[in-house]
C-alpha cells in the first residue's frame, strides 16, 4: 500500500477517536494524559508502516519545565 493511501485510510478512525494530527503524528488528550501515535515506514520494505505509540502525563510536564 502505497504510504498516502494508508494515511488516508487511517484519518478518519483516528479522527473519529478524537486524535489530532500534526505532520506524521496523532495526538489525543484526555483530562491529564497524552496518548501519542506516530507513523514511520520499514526500512525494509516500503510498504510497511509502524505505528509507534506512546503516552505522558501533561502535569509532570508542566511541573519539569518549573
Amino acid at each position: 500500500m502505497v504510504k498516502q493511501e494508508f494515511l488516508a485510510a487511517i484519518r478518519e478512525p483516528l479522527k473519529a477517536e478524537g486524535y489530532r494530527k500534526k505532520g506524521f503524528y496523532w495526538y489525543k488528550t484526555v483530562n491529564d494524559l497524552v496518548f501519542c501515535l506516530n507513523l514511520q515506514g520499514s526500512q525494509w520494505d516500503k510498504d510497511d508502516y509502524y505505528f509507534q505509540v506512546g503516552a505522558y502525563n501533561n502535569q509532570q510536564r508542566e511541573i519539569a519545565r518549573q
